[in-house]
């Protein structure tokens, strides 16, 4: 889950500079996509039954579980169908989990005058923005807030006064630090009309009903026909394509097996939240790429072979495998790779670093 593919290591390394990324998923030519809530503000997801929409939100909130603590981020859950967001209920960073229309009102209310709180703040201290105030209070960290609420369109029909509570803090709340993301089957335009479209302006779709429904969650059609299963397109702000179409990632097929996980996972990250991702990395498949590398470093330096192919059949892998592999000793200063793709790549590593390795390869 957490293990990526060596080639893109560095690439996730860089994306959690970011306040809050996580995984969209790979575009059409299997490309990572990150995004990071707080540039984005706030997340409108909307999708049918068997799209990917519910699983697409479970890596998710995960991603950001597993980057930061407990005292950076915490979690408001609201849940009308008591399936999705309760397997999170063990995890430190979730502060509060309704599920009745009543309880959903006041958290909502509690959120808007926390907002209030914070701005007030903000004002007293002369900053613009949360991460302005907890660079120059760290004695007095305030944590970022995100509220997801599952299926709010029900929620919304069953209370219409939810609506006014998500406009305000879709409206004001993102530059205190408290993020919105709104999920919901049911794209039906009297429930996501224009106000909510307008806070919510970072939008994703997985396979709809109906061509209304696309319309009514992106204020126009989409160029793709989207299969299901994690299929999605989105429409973010700021980007210079309109849409996106990205295949969304997930924990696991198995939903049992993608179960027992989130709770390993919240059984690990403690208060310290980061070492989340320490522990639950999978030493042995950490080992198991140490070792492929150095058993590349001495196919090479014994028999000169630079080729991907040959180094396959001596690797007896996957030749995927190899390719990121050859990309980490371009990291690390054993080869070049050629601009043209037809020279491939050439060896620049130290006659003593070489000999190092076939000395390890006659033992």
């Amino acid at each position: 889950m957490i293990n990526l593919p060596i080639s893109k290591q560095k690439r996730w390394k860089k994306t959690l500079l970011a306040t809050f990324p996580f995984s969209i998923g790979t575009d059409e030519i299997g490309t990572p996509i990150y995004i990071d809530i707080a540039k984005v503000y706030h997340l409108l997801i909307a999708g049918s039954t068997g799209s990917g929409k519910s699983v697409f939100l479970v890596q998710l909130l995960l991603s950001l579980l597993l980057i930061k603590k407990p005292s950076e981020l915490q979690l408001y859950l609201i849940d009308p169908k008591r399936v999705e967001l309760k397997k999170f209920k063990e995890f430190t960073h979730v502060k509060e989990l309704v599920f009745e229309p009543d309880e959903a009102l006041i958290l909502l209310n509690s959120l808007v005058l926390e907002m209030e709180r914070r701005y007030e703040l903000l004002d007293d201290h002369d900053v613009d923005e949360l991460g302005e105030y907890n660079k120059k209070n760290p004695k007095n960290y305030l944590p970022y807030l995100i509220c997801v609420i599952d299926e709010f369109a029900d929620l919304i029909m069953m209370n219409e006064e939810v609506k006014h509570s998500i406009v305000r803090l879709g409206q004001k709340a993102r530059a205190c630090g408290i993020h919105l993301i709104c999920v919901t089957q049911r794209p039906e335009a009297k429930i996501v009309d224009g106000l909510i479209k307008a806070n919510l302006p970072t939008k994703i779709s997985f396979r709809c009903a109906s061509i209304n429904d696309y319309k009514t969650v992106f204020g126009t059609s989409q160029p793709y026909y989207l299969l299901g299963n994690g299929d999605g397109s989105i429409k973010l702000e700021g980007s210079s394509k309109e849409f996106i179409r990205f295949q969304g990632p997930v924990i696991h097929e198995d939903k049992s097996i993608a179960q027992n996980c989130l709770r390993k996972i919240a059984t690990l990250i403690d208060n310290d939240g980061i070492q989340g991702i320490e522990l639950i990395n999978n030493v042995e498949a950490s080992e198991k790429e140490v070792e492929l590398i150095d058993k590349l470093k001495t196919i090479i330096a014994i028999t000169g072979e630079i080729r991907i192919s040959q180094l396959q059949k001596e690797m007896k892998t996957r030749i995927n495998t190899v390719q990121d592999l050859m990309t980490v000793l371009v990291e690390e200063g054993w080869l070049i790779k050629h601009k043209a793709k037809s020279k491939g790549y050439e060896l620049i590593a130290s006659e003593e670093e070489l000999e190092r390795y076939r000395r390890r390869g006659v033992k």
